[in-house]
C-alpha cells in the first residue's frame, strides 16, 4: 500500500488525497476479487522496500521513454 502510495503522491504536497483515494480503490479491488472468487485474505508476499529515490523519480521524455537518441541541435556558426 505504502509504495501505491508514494508511486501516486510523488512528493507533491497537493497530490495526498488523490494518492489515498488511489490506495482506498485499490484496496477496494481487493476486497472485491476475495468476494467474487470466495476466497479468504492472504497477505501478498514481502517485498522488500524501494529506496524512495526510485519512486520519485523524474518523468522520462518522450525519447528516453522509448529508447531514441536525443535530438540534435542545429549548430549556427
Amino acid at each position: 500500500m505504502r509504495t501505491i502510495y508514494s508511486r501516486v503522491h510523488r512528493g507533491i504536497k497537493n497530490r495526498r488525497k488523490v494518492a489515498i483515494v488511489a490506495v482506498a480503490r485499490h484496496l477496494l479491488i481487493w476486497c472485491w476479487a476475495m468476494l467474487r472468487d470466495n476466497k479468504p485474505w492472504q497477505p501478498p508476499d514481502v517485498i522488500p522496500p524501494v529506496e524512495q529515490q526510485q519512486l520519485v523519480s523524474r518523468k522520462k521524455t518522450f525519447r528516453e521513454f522509448y529508447g531514441l537518441p536525443p535530438k540534435i541541435k542545429p549548430s549556427v556558426t
